[in-house]
């Protein structure tokens, strides 16, 4: 297991390829190029129920987390992925403070907004929101989205949030000091 939750297979011979893949679709699991790049480079801890210290959900909530981001990307037309991590609280497990978007668990159903890292987690991200209920995402980023494609969508979305600025952002989630 890698430290991105992907199951790494070594050693494998050309000839054992072909049945080892299909083995593992009969077991439900998706090879990387059948998976969006947003699903794929996601990561979720376990939180409720499973960790004492989780406040929220996380792992559970994830997939319908990024099916209503990836449809929002959809109807905007942006064809770039965003790495998005999520935690059930602010212990950082899935390391969300690095995400272009990561969501940290503050409350039940809501969560702190981080915005500004690097796919390549380069760069720290910078909390924005403390207590955004998981309900009002879509609505919450979608000036922040709009911005990134009306820049054309050269740099990644954490780049673009960390080049707008913070003054800038809180202004755009029409946040107050």
């Amino acid at each position: 297991l890698t430290p991105n939750q992907d199951l790494l297979l070594c050693n494998i011979g050309s000839s054992q390829k072909s049945s080892i893949k299909s083995e593992l679709s009969e077991l439900g699991f998706e090879l990387p190029a059948e998976v969006s790049p947003l699903v794929r480079h996601a990561l979720a801890c376990p939180a409720l129920p499973t960790c004492g210290l989780a406040v929220t959900e996380s792992e559970r909530v994830l997939p319908d987390v990024l099916e209503r981001l990836d449809s929002q990307l959809n109807h905007l037309e942006i064809k770039k992925s965003i790495l998005v991590r999520m935690t059930g609280c602010p212990n950082g497990c899935a390391r969300p403070y690095m995400a272009e978007l990561g969501l940290v668990g503050s409350g039940v159903n809501q969560y702190q907004l981080w915005l500004g890292g690097s796919a390549n987690l380069q760069h720290l991200a910078r909390p924005f929101l403390q207590k955004m209920p998981l309900e009002d995402l879509e609505a919450t980023i979608e000036p922040l989205l709009q911005s990134w494609k009306e820049a054309g969508g050269r740099r990644g979305f954490g780049e673009h949030i960390s080049k707008l600025g913070d003054a800038t952002v809180q202004e755009m989630l029409k946040v107050s000091n």
